[in-house]
């Protein structure tokens, strides 16, 4: 019996349809993480969070005959809002395959209006769009006489702070630095270089120095929290354990670490500078501040010799947790100088892998907890402002909600 011609046709059309379903197939295997650092990124006025992420991934290749699947990876460029982690643009960078973890397109850090990027070479993107400026090949062909000597490897590349420049270890061992606006290559400022380090060493220089942007203890949990600080008005602050407290000397800055899995409390004593300019206190008058024990808490800091301090009323935030136990997350507080607790907020994250300076937030990246294994575990970005306690969160996907 013959069909109606246009049934006929139907049918083999609803014939290709699964081939064409599986031919089509392009899916995540694994939830998308950040790879690399958060970077603070400044344009036109407005402060920016960047990062890049890394997600794996699978899709059906082939013919009419036969069909494959193959993994590849993907990595994105994201931009956020610093301060309310608002997303403001996201640029695919690269889908490789067989790209070993961590070891595909990286931002190197801001400087001087460009975003540098390690994308197979360096790269500059403007900030304010992540449209490419110039790629290696470009910035080549700016500077055909020194074309050669641009490295093939990521680690000859830094941006530096005090060049405002990308600065790189050329093929004949010299260091140079390029512009983010023109392109052009030109000898990096060697005395800048010296600079960098006591011994003065332009090759010491070049290994020690600091990109702008990046928070400065990324890859250094430890680097977070401190035991103690000291005010203008000549107060000695720590949380201390209660064998800290019975253990305490006149001098109490030479240990200022925070570790192991205990609790403590907040104290108070009035402190002088002795002749080695060493904080000196008097034990007997280290008194105990409000009823609040905290677990593995210190004083989040802020920069190399300052705690992370809001003002009205002068207080300081505390990174601790409410109870002990690795899927136990951690918690911020804001602490008066008199002790009481202005706010507590926990982060949600129990699993930390890094934080950044958001300016009027501190924001936090890693896992809720650490229950499945790490790739199948959703990463998170964690706003809490610093003022009022109140938190935001984002959940790293490849797409937004």
């Amino acid at each position: 019996m013959l069909l109606p011609r246009p049934f006929s046709l139907s049918i083999r059309i609803l014939r290709w349809v699964p081939l064409l379903l599986v031919l089509a197939c392009d899916t995540p295997s694994y939830p998308p993480w950040i790879s690399g650092a958060l970077w603070t990124v400044e344009t036109g006025g407005r402060k920016r969070l960047c990062y890049v992420t890394e997600e794996e991934r699978q899709k059906t290749v082939g013919s009419r005959r036969s069909s494959g699947i193959v993994s590849y990876t993907r990595y994105e460029l994201v931009a956020r809002d610093l301060g309310t982690g608002q997303l403001l643009d996201r640029v695919r960078l690269a889908d490789e395959r067989n790209a070993p973890s961590g070891r595909g397109p990286e931002i190197i850090g801001p400087a001087s209006g460009g975003l540098w990027l390690w994308n197979g070479g360096p790269e500059v993107r403007d900030p304010a769009t992540l449209e490419v400026r110039f790629t290696a090949e470009k910035l080549r062909v700016l500077n055909p006489n020194l074309a050669n000597l641009l490295p093939g490897e990521r680690n000859f590349y830094k941006v530096s702070a005090p060049h405002q420049a990308l600065l790189f270890k050329g093929a004949d061992a010299n260091f140079y630095q390029i512009d983010a606006t023109s392109g052009r290559i030109g000898p990096a400022d060697a005395e800048r270089l010296r600079g960098i380090t006591p011994t003065r060493s332009v090759e010491k220089g070049f290994t020690y120095v600091q990109p702008p942007g990046r928070y400065l203890f990324y890859g250094r949990f430890d680097g977070h929290q401190v035991k103690s600080f000291v005010t203008p008005t000549n107060q000695w602050y720590a949380l201390l354990t209660d064998e800290e407290r019975a253990r305490l000397s006149r001098w109490p800055g030479s240990s200022n670490g925070v570790y192991g899995e205990v609790a403590r409390r907040l104290y108070r004593a009035p402190f002088v500078l002795d002749d080695r300019r060493k904080v000196e206190i008097a034990p007997a008058q280290a008194q105990p501040l409000g009823t609040g024990r905290y677990v593995q808490g210190g004083f989040l800091k802020r920069t190399p010799q300052a705690v992370w301090d809001v003002p009205d009323p002068s207080s300081s935030l505390v990174l601790c947790k409410n109870a002990l136990g690795q899927d136990q997350p951690w918690v911020l507080v804001r602490l008066a100088r008199d002790g009481r607790e202005l706010w507590r907020q926990s982060t949600g994250i129990a699993d930390l892998v890094q934080m950044a300076d958001g300016g009027t937030a501190v924001v936090l990246y890693g896992y809720a907890d650490r229950r499945e294994p790490l790739r199948l575990r959703p990463a998170r970005l964690v706003w809490v402002d610093a003022a009022t306690g109140r938190r935001t969160e984002v959940v790293v996907r490849a797409e937004e909600p």
